[in-house]
């Protein structure tokens, strides 16, 4: 009569593969979280070609089967430890983990547009969509947007860099080019993270431009021979060359004025003292031909 101890010779094959493994990850730098979870379907393979090549030598003996309480703990343990992993890996969260272990944050410059406008468009629009913006003039008829993002990211995130190429569209439709700035994708899950733009565009000096919808937007004109519309954006700074001396610079329902030894003339909104309440102000240089209007902002800064 032959006894055979099941798991005995399991535990002894699950201690020599897992070590094969990991010193097989050392030597030739294998992904250790991918050997996590695929190895353990060994051990139950393992167990069973015990069972069957047992059965298989005795024959027609009368065999006993005694169990090893402690390798089948073992080997139960692993099992189940396994059966945990992929039930985690399936749901995504072994992979948020290692992404946030190999996440890091770094500056890395945006991909340049730089197009020829069209002799029929007079004026752009810019939909910034929160984004930090500054124009600026050129003499040629091109315009160019270029600019930095900030992310977080890991070395599997292909997201981000995809997204990356397809910041800003650009869309025309009679006398108007809409220049529209996309937001970077953001993780709102436990695993935050978030992607920052900081984005410079070039215009033609004799077109109108509008913004809306921006964080910040800094202007810095070269020289002022069409008009600017700024709308709802928080903070707003203007930059006018010394040079400048026929622009009317318009601020409507802005609650705070910075900036230039230039007074403001301040009409306010409502029957109130307080300096911090909406208001209107206008700065006029020359004739005032040229317009620079800044609607619904928090701050504007003027500085000549």
């Amino acid at each position: 009569m032959r006894t055979w101890r099941v798991g005995t010779v399991s535990m002894g094959a699950a201690l020599v593969l897992l070590g094969v493994l990991l010193l097989l990850s050392r030597v030739f730098a294998f992904d250790i979280y991918t050997i996590m979870l695929s190895w353990w379907p060994a051990i139950l393979i393992v167990l069973g070609i015990e069972i069957i090549v047992f059965l298989f030598i005795t024959g027609k003996e009368k065999a006993v089967v005694k169990y090893d309480i402690f390798s089948i703990i073992f080997i139960g343990f692993i099992g189940t430890v396994g059966i945990a992993f992929a039930l985690v890996s399936s749901l995504g969260i072994v992979d948020e983990v290692k992404d946030q272990f190999t996440r890091q944050e770094e500056t890395r410059d945006l991909p340049m547009l730089l197009e020829q406008l069209p002799t029929s468009v007079t004026r752009v629009v810019i939909e910034a969509d929160r984004t930090p913006l500054v124009i600026e003039e050129t003499t040629s008829r091109e315009y160019s947007i270029f600019g930095t993002y900030r992310t977080q990211f890991s070395k599997n995130d292909t997201q981000i860099l995809k997204m990356t190429e397809e910041y800003v569209t650009t869309h025309q439709k009679g006398e108007t080019l809409y220049v529209t700035l996309k937001r970077l994708p953001e993780r709102n899950n436990w695993n935050y993270s978030y992607s920052t733009m900081a984005v410079t565009m070039l215009v033609p000096s004799n077109v109108n431009v509008e913004v809306r919808k921006s964080q910040e937007v800094v202007l810095r004109p070269r020289t002022i021979n069409a008009d600017f519309l700024i709308e709802q954006v928080s903070d707003v700074i203007v930059h006018l060359p010394v040079a400048a001396s026929d622009v009317l610079l318009q601020a409507i329902n802005v609650h705070q004025l910075n900036g230039s030894d230039l007074e403001w003339d301040v009409t306010p909104m409502e029957d109130t003292s307080d300096e911090w309440g909406p208001k209107n102000a206008q700065i006029q240089l020359g004739e005032g031909t040229n317009k620079i209007t800044i609607l619904n902002s928090h701050s504007v800064s003027f500085y000549n």
